[in-house]
């Protein structure tokens, strides 16, 4: 199975968990809008970039109640084409095709981020498809700026967080290299800032000092205070974490950030995911 956030309506993401090479499960928005649609007729096309995967096998999945899913050779064939383990994470983009004699589900992979790469990558993304909505902008007709509303929205809200898995470098009391992205600390103008409040799935405040770093790609780090945040929900290595810039509190002095945890154990059951 894999951990599910929606983003949009038109945007989901899914962190591989055990079990995911047998079936990826759809998001319950994505379940409700198929209730529309012939699934004896369905067929799903999986893209990335130039490579596609046809999938026949929609069907309700074994392991989730009422939850429909992909699977069969073509998700099989796309799973070994990326290589994919447990806590990546992959940000599709879908479309609905009921017009058709043969309604289709178009997923589109925005990105695919494994446990290793980079933590700047998903917020990169993001910023390159800010800057090419930018660009586009006066070329767009009145029937298309409600869907451009909808994609600077997405683009606002992904620009606000950022993902990092758990590493044994994640866990040290002291000098712990948990980093915040570059690219993050320039759109959201966090540079000038000392400290942080993370506040875990259970609502509890943790104060988090800021280390800034002379060398490397990631100058800004969590210090004093961050040790007791992985201790006491339990982290290990391989779980996701999701920090967002909480909206209520964007404006005011105080910098926090709302902590979503995707356990890549799902019996752990002393880590919460949250709401």
């Amino acid at each position: 199975m894999e951990g599910e956030v929606a983003i949009s309506s038109r945007h989901f993401f899914k962190i591989m968990m055990p079990g995911f090479k047998d079936e990826l499960i759809l998001p319950r928005s994505v379940c409700k809008k198929l209730k529309q649609v012939n699934m004896m007729k369905l067929v799903a096309i999986l893209k990335s970039g130039k490579e596609s995967w046809k999938i026949d096998q929609v069907c309700r999945s074994n392991n989730e109640d009422g939850l429909m899913c992909l699977k069969g050779e073509g998700w099989t064939q796309f799973v070994d084409h990326h290589k994919l383990s447990v806590a990546d994470f992959l940000v599709f983009e879908y479309n609905i095709n009921i017009t058709t004699t043969a309604p289709q589900l178009h997923l589109n992979l925005l990105l695919f981020h494994t446990s290793s790469a980079s933590e700047k990558d998903f917020l990169l993304h993001s910023h390159n498809k800010h800057r090419h909505h930018h660009s586009s902008t006066n070329n767009t007709t009145p029937s298309t700026r409600e869907s451009d509303k909808d994609s600077v929205e997405s683009d606002r809200r992904q620009n606000s967080e950022f993902f990092l898995t758990m590493k044994p470098s994640h866990a040290c009391k002291h000098a712990p290299k948990v980093t915040i992205p570059a690219e993050f600390v320039r759109w959201n103008n966090l540079s000038k800032i000392s400290r942080i409040t993370l506040r875990d799935p259970y609502g509890i405040a943790w104060p988090v000092k800021l280390v800034y770093e002379t060398i490397g790609k990631f100058p800004l780090r969590m210090g004093t205070g961050w040790p007791d945040f992985y201790a006491a929900n339990n982290l290990k290595n391989g779980d996701v974490c999701r920090f967002q810039l909480n909206p209520c509190l964007l404006k005011s002095k105080s910098v926090v950030f709302d902590v979503k945890i995707f356990p890549a154990n799902p019996n752990n059951t002393n880590t919460s995911t949250g709401n």
